[in-house]
């Protein structure tokens, strides 16, 4: 069987990320002066993670264009996904992963003897669409 390749989509969001070196680490120092880190750190209330499971073979025809078609949709909203994938008739692991929209797989070793070939996937954002993403997974098996 040949090889699968998840093809890399660009990201085509500008995000404005400011890389000119000039970081603030956050440090207390013993003469009782401190200054903090350039990032903000706080709670983000909107932030989940679905993470989704089956012990069934996907179809790679079914589950390629969904992936694809889901960062596409809501890939400024998906900070993280990542992936283990039992394909049909493929022994070998297929595993993802990615960033917003730019997605990126290939095939990692054989399942092993008695390895229970359960295909996994875990999805990190914001105000994601839960029961939109778990039923087209769920479509996915072969």
């Amino acid at each position: 069987m040949p090889a699968e390749r998840m093809p890399v989509q660009s990201d085509r969001q500008n995000h404005g990320h400011n890389h000119d070196g000039n970081h603030d680490h956050g440090h207390d120092h013993a003469d009782g002066h401190s200054h903090t880190h350039g990032m903000k750190h706080y709670h983000d209330e909107e932030m989940q993670s679905i993470s989704i499971s089956t012990d069934k073979p996907l179809d790679p025809d079914k589950f390629f264009p969904f992936i694809q078609n889901l960062v596409q949709v809501e890939g400024p909203n998906i900070l993280r996904s990542k992936g283990i994938l039992s394909l049909q008739d493929d022994p070998q692991r297929f595993v993802f992963q990615g960033v917003h929209m730019m997605l990126d797989g290939d095939h990692q070793r054989e399942w092993r003897e008695g390895e229970a070939r359960t295909s996994r996937v875990v999805f990190i954002g914001r105000n994601l669409p839960e029961e939109k993403i778990r039923k087209g997974f769920e479509s996915c098996v072969a």
